[in-house]
């Protein structure tokens, strides 16, 4: 079991199983629902204004769900290189933490800034760039006009 809270939304989660994806959710009170899998099994519980039902004290001595990734490990999940990534970062472009010497990104920054990056760029050489790349090569095909006069 995990415990996680996030200040930001003042949100408490409680996970009972972080490894299988959450198929739906299921509001049971206008501040909480729960989590279940594709076989109706009980992943979680989320309670939305959780600091109005628990000590704030308690809340930030929890955990953040935030998912904090390395450089390298960025690069290899947007399918960019590290140097890349630090010149975002340096040029505020896209948000991490830098602790010490190593800069560090949160997962759900990273996704942010690749949905929202100028399409001109030279795409990521992961399998989906890939995809992306060639269909933007593809010219559209344009019917020409009929030579048949009637």
């Amino acid at each position: 079991m995990r415990m996680t809270y996030d200040p930001g939304v003042d949100a408490l989660l409680v996970k009972f199983d972080s490894t299988t994806r959450v198929a739906r959710d299921r509001a049971i009170s206008p501040y909480v629902s729960l989590e279940f899998d594709a076989r109706d099994r009980l992943l979680g519980i989320e309670i939305l204004e959780a600091s109005a039902f628990y000590p704030a004290a308690e809340l930030r001595a929890l955990e953040s769900p935030v998912e904090w990734l390395t450089l390298a490990e960025a690069g290899r999940e947007a399918g960019l290189s590290p140097e890349t990534l630090k010149k975002q970062l340096q040029a505020g472009r896209l948000e991490g933490q830098k602790r010490g010497r190593d800069w560090l990104v949160a997962g759900h920054a990273l996704w942010n800034y690749l949905e929202e990056r100028d399409a001109r760029g030279r795409p990521p050489a992961s399998a989906r760039g890939r995809r992306i790349r060639a269909a933007r090569r593809r010219k559209p095909v344009v019917p020409r006009p009929s030579t048949k006069r009637g």
